[in-house]
């Protein structure tokens, strides 16, 4: 963060700017401040303004003293409240490196009854099953009569139809879809075409991501261009890689392979231009999301909603600056994300 000051007031008094540069995206915000301001009133004007656009700041870097830094780092915590501030987590671990049992998950989903929690959220699922026959949803029931409000992911065997689990009229169910901010990337052919992506990506749900940037650049390749599978259609999203890369929807994709056939030497050029907020263009259902109508009872309409669960960048745990491990521990793309996001919306 910067600050520009000796400016004139303006009409709301204001004779300062505070600039805030976001070091992954490059992209910089810039708020009218007045030199009084303490950093008690700065952490709030974040709050307030960018942690919607920016997120959390994992560190910063300022101009002013390590006080300043401190008070405006304590203040800033302090003043972060969720939409619920006294609810409380009960997590229940069913799952490990093999998978998961059904008695494991039935008796996680019993405890959470037991501690009386009010939202039993369930991040998994199997295959359809008839509702009599569905551990999940006869706990769920049992849950929903002691007033427990209980949601599923529809799970991630999309764009099939009528491939969702979690189908009982008394658990809603989640499905996945994009969100209106990405990391536009473009690419330039020497013909002058371009065509807009994603940063880093792979070529479908089934491919190891990893190993094809790996692959790319022990041959000696400086960057990569991604062509989706036609069932991922247009939708383009992030991944992590150890060389700069760009995904294109498969349409595109099918017109820069002519190009390629089409010349001796194609060239390419990759530019990044940084984070796009507001496209509305991107608000689609994901391509991994499992579809309906239900298999158990296709008079209901499954799933109810859908909630953000392609490109969340925001809960990337770890630094990625010259990180060149090409096999992350988390996912930033999948169905049981959009649980979380739909809950508090």
């Amino acid at each position: 963060m910067d600050f520009v000051i000796g400016l004139p007031p303006s009409r709301r008094h204001h004779d300062s700017i505070w600039v805030v540069v976001d070091r992954l995206t490059k992209s910089a915000y810039f708020l009218p401040v007045h030199t009084s301001y303490t950093a008690e009133d700065y952490a709030r004007l974040y709050i307030r303004e960018l942690v919607r656009l920016h997120g959390v700041p994992m560190s910063i870097i300022s101009d002013r003293s390590t006080q300043f830094t401190s008070q405006f780092w304590k203040a800033f915590q302090k003043g972060l409240v969720g939409v619920a501030p006294l609810a409380y987590l009960a997590i229940y671990r069913v799952c490990n490196s093999l998978g998961f049992l059904e008695s494991d998950i039935l008796a996680a989903m019993d405890i959470a009854i037991e501690d009386g929690v009010n939202i039993l959220s369930i991040l998994l699922g199997g295959s359809s099953e008839p509702f009599h026959d569905d551990a999940i949803a006869l706990v769920a029931y049992s849950a929903m009569e002691k007033g427990i409000f209980v949601c599923c992911s529809a799970c991630n065997r999309g764009p099939t139809p009528r491939s969702m689990a979690n189908e009982a009229p008394w658990i809603l169910t989640v499905g996945a879809n994009t969100f209106d901010r990405k990391i536009n990337v473009t690419t330039v052919l020497i013909n002058k075409e371009q065509f807009e992506g994603c940063f880093m990506r792979s070529w479908w749900w089934w491919g190891n991501k990893s190993s094809q940037s790996q692959v790319v650049k022990a041959a000696r390749g400086i960057a990569m261009i991604l062509i989706n599978h036609m069932q991922d259609s247009f939708i383009t999203s992030s991944d992590a890689y150890v060389l700069p890369a760009t995904d294109v929807t498969y349409t595109d994709g099918q017109k820069i392979l002519t190009y390629i056939n089409s010349t001796s030497n194609p060239l390419a050029t990759i530019t990044f231009q940084g984070t796009i907020i507001g496209d509305k263009n991107t608000l689609i259902v994901a391509s991994f999301s499992s579809r309906g109508p239900s298999r158990a009872n296709p008079g209901l309409l499954k799933p109810e909603i859908i909630g953000p669960s392609v490109n969340i960048l925001a809960a990337w745990p770890t630094s990625v600056e010259n990180n060149t491990e090409p096999k992350p521990t988390f996912n930033i793309n999948w169905v049981p994300q959009c649980l979380a996001h739909t809950l508090v919306e």
